[in-house]
């Protein structure tokens, strides 16, 4: 049964199929390029959100009132620019091969001063103890910073439904690498001798398999627009957490350590991108587009983005 659907999808793809081959942010009018062998270059400048499970910078305790009620400061996890680049080359008239490179950082850096008053417990977030202490008047610096890496190849074929709706199926490999880094210093603004840092960091590498699907809906000679849903199967290839830091606030304390904790579980996340663009076909036998568009992964990101790719 399985290789009887197989066989029915490939015969269905085939049929449908145009005399040239479209890859990852391809212009619908690359087919004005009459070259044997297609290149395709293309770029995007992306502003990221990172998903992370947010540490608090510190949290005090107002020890008036019953019950006791305690305030969190987090460091705002700010999307900041990234950029992603790629090529393409047509294997032949159906298929073409596709390397697609992208990265994405969030984060922030905040500074504070917490009030001093015998009714606030300060709570630092400290490592490896963080000793809860009222009256206390802290500057408090924190820095979160993430970063994700991903590389995709693939392969992807060509074809299309009617004049105005091109779809694109692809499958391949892809690598994905996302690193966190959660630091915190503080001193006692009183006795600057009592300080204390704090390391977090965290990284880890998923590698797995991707299939989906790109759909261009063609408005006229200029502009269309394009969606792509993409599905990924990963399984970790590295995790590791590490910690250290010292704590002069209480008795003296350092802290320093490191576990890797690699799980054969597989994770399944979906990834969807829409967008509008514009392509022009230049006389001399190449093809330039520009677009906008957002793209969301489920578990890990949300993009914003402006791009261009060159047919060449």
């Amino acid at each position: 049964m399985l290789k009887q659907i197989t066989i029915l999808i490939c015969a269905f793809a085939f049929s449908f199929a145009n005399e040239v081959v479209f890859s990852q942010s391809n212009p619908p009018r690359q087919k004005e390029v009459t070259r044997k062998w297609t290149f395709i270059a293309n770029s995007d400048i992306f502003i990221s959100q990172i998903e992370t499970i947010q540490t608090p910078l510190y949290f005090f305790t107002q020890k008036v009132g019953v019950p006791a009620s305690n305030v969190y400061y987090y460091i705002p996890n700010t999307p900041k620019l990234g950029f992603g680049v790629g090529a393409s080359v047509a294997l032949n008239e159906m298929f073409n091969l596709s390397f697609q490179y992208r990265y994405l950082r969030s984060g922030a850096h905040q500074t504070t001063e917490t009030e001093k008053s015998p009714d606030l417990v300060v709570n630092i977030s400290l490592f490896p103890i963080s000793l809860p202490e009222s009256n206390l008047k802290a500057h408090i610096e924190g820095n979160l910073m993430e970063h994700v890496y991903i590389a995709d190849l693939m392969i992807q074929m060509s074809s299309s439904l009617t004049s105005k709706i091109l779809i694109q199926p692809f499958a391949g490999i892809v690598t994905i690498r996302h690193n966190e880094n959660f630091i915190v210093s503080a001193y006692d603004m009183d006795n600057p001798s009592r300080r204390g840092v704090s390391k977090i960091r965290s990284e880890k590498t998923s590698n797995g398999i991707l299939i989906g699907l790109d759909i261009r809906f063609i408005i006229n000679n200029f502009f269309y627009f394009f969606s792509s849903l993409k599905t990924t199967l990963t399984s970790l290839a590295k995790n590791k957490q590490a910690f250290d830091g010292f704590n002069d606030f209480g008795a003296p304390a350092s802290f320093s350590e490191t576990t890797y904790n690699v799980s054969q579980i597989i994770d399944h996340h979906w990834n969807y991108r829409f967008g509008v663009a514009f392509n022009h076909a230049f006389k001399d036998n190449w093809v330039l587009s520009l677009r906008i568009f957002t793209e969301m992964h489920s578990s890990l990101f949300e993009n914003y983005a402006f791009g261009a790719t060159v047919v060449f």
